[in-house]
């Protein structure tokens, strides 16, 4: 006998709509936004690890 999982917010975590891709011409891996088709060349916050996230937040380029 199985018990059921619990259905909390965790287990139903969505995915990111950000994907990975490599382009062809370069090797080089962009990204590629599902819901808005945008693409950029910068790894998205989203797929990014709590360390990279936190480099990312500490290296902000001041605005002139």
């Amino acid at each position: 006998m199985t018990t059921p999982r619990s259905k909390s917010s965790k287990s139903k975590s969505k995915k990111p709509a950000w994907r990975p891709a490599v382009d062809k011409a370069t090797g080089r891996t962009y990204y590629y936004n599902t819901a808005t088709r945008e693409t950029t060349w910068t790894k998205p916050m989203e797929l990014s690890d709590p360390d990279e996230r936190r480099e990312r937040e500490e290296v902000k380029v001041p605005v002139h």
